[in-house]
């Protein structure tokens, strides 16, 4: 398994049903289509290239994401940072961050604010994907971005081989511990670097994960817009020419969230 399949499977683990960008700098928007390989979205269009109209929600907060598998860290304070973090004064002066990666795949997400958008999970949405699909225009194997998550500012490291590490010299106000990385009023400068990494270092405005939702035909018709997980149990799209001469077909097929 690849890097980014480790990563995007590693993200799942904590987040259900969002997928990770890879690259994490690639950024999306609602209604971005597209297809999936492997565990990887790549887009090849919008809801705007097929003339299917939506809505988008207001955006609601998450707040700060931190999350990490594999690794460990370790931080050394000069004398003067040190004797402030004893004395109770805010963290500033110089520290040394190091992380290692103890395994290929191991990674870590550090965002300082996030928020969510996604789009209205209308009816009419999901008639107009069917419409598409019935014309040929929109295919099977589509996905379509229907949520993402905004990132103010994010460190995102991921290694790419076992054992590898970074070591920051960190300067100004700022956390002792990773969190140091999204410090906005912190100067961060990459030391060493041991072995081969992914790095996406304080980003502003990235999106790092996201949810997908395609076309898939249900066993029985339930007439609402509806979201699930995939299960290996669902029934394959049927083709464009069987809804057209089974119009029952077409009442079971949803608009439904596919899961990593």
């Amino acid at each position: 398994m690849n890097p980014a399949n480790f990563y995007t499977r590693g993200v799942k683990e904590f987040m259900d049903d969002y997928w990770a960008a890879w690259l994490p700098s690639k950024v999306y928007s609602l209604g971005d289509v597209g297809r999936l390989n492997n565990s990887q979205f790549e887009r090849i269009g919008s809801l705007d290239d097929y003339s299917i109209p939506y809505k988008i929600k207001r955006s609601s907060a998450r707040g700060p994401l931190e999350i990490s598998s594999g690794l460990s860290f370790s931080v050394d304070f000069t004398s003067d940072a040190k004797h402030r973090v004893q004395e109770g004064f805010e963290h500033s002066g110089d520290i040394s961050l190091h992380i290692g990666f103890q395994t290929e795949g191991s990674f870590l997400v550090e965002i300082n604010d996030s928020s969510s958008l996604s789009l209205v999970e209308a009816p009419s949405l999901e008639a107009s994907i069917i419409d598409k699909y019935v014309s040929g225009e929109w295919k099977r194997d589509f996905f379509v971005v229907t949520d993402i998550v905004k990132a103010d500012l994010a460190t995102i490291i991921v290694a790419k081989e076992k054992g590898a590490s970074l070591e920051f010299k960190i300067s100004g106000s700022h956390s002792n511990d990773c969190r140091a990385l999204i410090d906005a009023s912190a100067q961060i400068s990459l030391k060493r670097q041991k072995g081969d990494l992914f790095k996406m270092l304080s980003a502003k405005g990235t999106t790092p994960f996201f949810q997908l939702s395609h076309l898939k035909l249900r066993p029985f018709s339930t007439p609402k817009f509806k979201r699930r997980n995939m299960l290996p149990t669902d029934i394959e799209m049927p083709d464009p020419a069987t809804i057209i001469s089974q119009p029952g077909v077409r009442s079971r097929i949803r608009l439904e969230l596919a899961s990593p």
